[in-house]
């Protein structure tokens, strides 16, 4: 698995434009003063973005043929890519805690430690829903379909989403408990909620993944 991810690190490396801009923007949102959860959110989504294009550049030119020649398993193959990302996404954790650290010295502000435990939290949602739902499709239908199957899902879920309003309204099912009782959650609570349910999303994920893989021939 270390030879993987040091393979997946070079191909990263290589993402010079992507990461540049990456950087710009959030040069641009910090300089502003923008919500520091918004430029966490910026940041896991775009490392996500390019952590689940790796699979691309493996399949490039018949590259997954070629990386089974080496004594690399399909189940380890899959583990590699959401240990990836889930290191990735430590990274960019501690980036995002440090930027609201570094916002608040620069601007002469208190630094505020719900603001800095939510820049925690932001990137392993956002992280774990990107890589636990693109991971599985990208295996499955390659680099140029997956983007329409991505954006079927996305529409599917507006969709889902929107009805079940709907319904909600019909009905007169009142969520404003539920809602009430979001809002006045503990951050040890949201905290928990989210670690576990990112960790459901990756669990289930992984396990699509290695049974996509092992049904794939090259």
């Amino acid at each position: 698995m270390k030879g993987l991810l040091i393979k997946d690190l070079k191909l990263i490396k290589k993402q010079n434009r992507i990461l540049a801009i990456t950087a710009l923007l959030c040069v641009w949102f910090f300089i502003t003063d923008r919500d520091a959860s918004a430029i966490s959110a910026y940041i896991a989504a775009m490392i996500s973005i390019i952590a689940v294009g790796t699979v691309n550049y493996d399949e490039f030119d018949n590259g997954m043929g070629f990386l089974f020649t080496f004594p690399i398993s399909r189940r380890s193959y899959v583990l590699e890519k959401y240990v990836f990302g889930i290191l990735l996404m430590a990274v960019v954790c501690i980036a995002g805690s440090a930027l609201v650290f570094a916002q608040a010295m620069l601007k002469h502000k208190p630094f505020d430690a719900a603001t800095g435990f939510t820049a925690l939290l932001v990137p392993v949602i956002t992280m774990s829903l990107i890589l636990s739902v693109s991971l599985p499709i990208q295996l499955k239908y390659g680099a140029e379909n997956s983007r329409a199957v991505l954006l079927l899902v996305g529409v599917c879920a507006a969709v889902i989403i929107y009805g079940a309003q709907q319904m909600a309204k019909v009905f007169a099912i009142d969520f404003s408990g539920v809602k009430e009782r979001i809002v006045q959650a503990s951050i040890t609570e949201v905290a928990v909620c989210i670690c576990v349910l990112s960790v459901a999303m990756l669990g289930i994920s992984y396990w699509i993944s290695v049974m996509i893989m092992k049904g794939k021939q090259f």
